[in-house]
């Protein structure tokens, strides 16, 4: 039997299982009694203004939100409900959750809070940008990866060799799909208020409509705000083709944040992995094709739903739950490191710090660590890769990523670290 992955995207939330989508909403909710989420949500929000709340996945919090309910109290009850909906749509035990980038140890704590109090089985959170690297060129010695949701556009840094392994994770600009569709509903209204004297804005049923038929093209292949839109009222129809210099203003600000950070972290042959989401944004595609030195790699729809199939064998290999996979092996590496078949790896349990020994898995989560410690779920091995500051092990430098063994020291700075086995 399979596992499914659960997406958490805003723009629409996704579960799937061997390849097929079991259900997606769009992550909306409208506040009311009794509160609605998804779908039926988003398609009474702007006639419900209110009422509607689309941030809850971006800002996962606790903190109380305006209008609260005895129900609905904060973001994590409208998260809780709409996580409920969605598993509903599998049978299975336990499943794989991709999480936002942005998503920091306290998010992914209540994450995890609120899949329990919903009787759901996280067997893994997951960075997606790890599993859809699997699709970069193995020549590729930088991968970026791309994406959008409703409130950001986001860019993921991975090497690859062995293992595929996030370096970072960043918001490059703080307007996403609802910023850009807002921009497209003011343009359209302007060229409705010029053919027709006609302001769709002034109706709620009918700024409705237009927001609908613009969320369409989220579902769509072409860019959004692209195709032809017809709204009706009082017995009327309106037409409405927005121009590209209107669909390229729609998003234009974005450029600049976009070329910058691209710029910023080309090193050698390097590879962007565009999300289908961040494809449909105006004007995007074509200001990256302009930046020398990097390939373009457009992924389908379904490629992390893909990807997650291929890596399942490895997910599987280990008895632990709630897991956080930012490194995997990688399924491209041609390269074969003899001396560490032919050799027997101890692989360490605890770290002395200090004169105390602290489990690995306890050491990772600690805030202030100034490297990157993450665990190889089909080998049970760590790795250790170098942030900002110089790291060496064993007295020599180390500037990539490196698989740790019983007795190696690590220093860092004025730091270190003993990595040792405990039985």
């Amino acid at each position: 039997m399979g596992m499914p992955l659960l997406e958490i995207n805003d723009i629409r939330l996704r579960i799937g299982l061997a390849g097929t989508i079991l259900g997606s909403e769009p992550g909306w909710a409208l506040c009311s009694d009794p509160p609605l989420v998804g779908e039926a949500a988003r398609a009474n929000a702007r006639r419900q203004p209110r009422l509607a709340n689309s941030q809850f996945w971006h800002q996962l919090t606790t903190d109380p939100i305006p209008g609260a309910t005895a129900s609905i109290r904060h973001h994590a009850d409208l998260a809780f409900l709409q996580l409920q909906q969605l598993s509903d749509c599998s049978t299975e035990t336990q499943l794989a959750i991709a999480i936002p980038p942005h998503y920091q140890r306290d998010d992914m704590q209540l994450l995890l809070g609120l899949a329990e109090a919903a009787s759901v089985k996280v067997k893994a959170l997951i960075d997606p940008a790890v599993l859809l690297a699997q699709f970069a060129s193995p020549d590729s010695e930088t991968v970026l990866y791309l994406d959008a949701s409703l409130y950001a556009l986001s860019m993921t840094t991975i090497t690859q060799g062995a293992h595929l392994q996030r370096l970072n994770a960043q918001l490059i600009h703080p307007a996403g799909y609802q910023h850009t569709i807002d921009r497209l509903a003011s343009a359209s209204a302007n060229r409705l208020i010029q053919s027709h004297r006609f302001d769709p804005m002034h109706q709620a049923d009918t700024e409705q409509q237009l927001f609908d038929q613009l969320y369409q093209g989220i579902d769509g292949s072409g860019t959004l705000g692209e195709p032809a839109m017809s709204l009706y009222h009082d017995a009327a129809q309106y037409d409405v083709r927005l121009t590209e210099e209107d669909l390229r203003a729609a998003s234009a600000e974005m450029v600049p944040s976009l070329v910058r950070a691209i710029n910023a972290e080309v090193n050698g042959a390097t590879e962007v992995l565009v999300s289908d989401r961040v494809a449909r944004l105006p004007g995007l595609a074509h200001a990256m094709s302009l930046i020398p030195g990097i390939t373009l790699n457009t992924l389908s729809s379904l490629a992390l739903f893909e990807a997650f199939e291929e890596f399942q064998p490895d997910l599987r290999a280990s008895q632990d739950m709630r897991q956080l996979i930012l490194s995997r092996r990688n399924p491209n590496d041609r390269q074969q490191d003899s001396q560490q078949n032919s050799d027997t790896v101890i692989t360490p349990t605890h770290v002395l710090q200090n004169g105390l020994a602290i489990a690995l898995e306890r050491f990772q989560a600690q805030d202030n660590l100034q490297f990157t410690l993450s665990k190889i779920t089909a080998t049970e091995q760590w790795q250790i890769s170098p942030n900002r500051i110089a790291l060496s092990i064993n007295q020599k430098a180390a500037t990539s990523i490196q698989t740790l063994k019983a007795g190696d020291t690590v220093h860092v700075g004025r730091e270190t670290f003993q990595f040792i086995r405990v039985s």
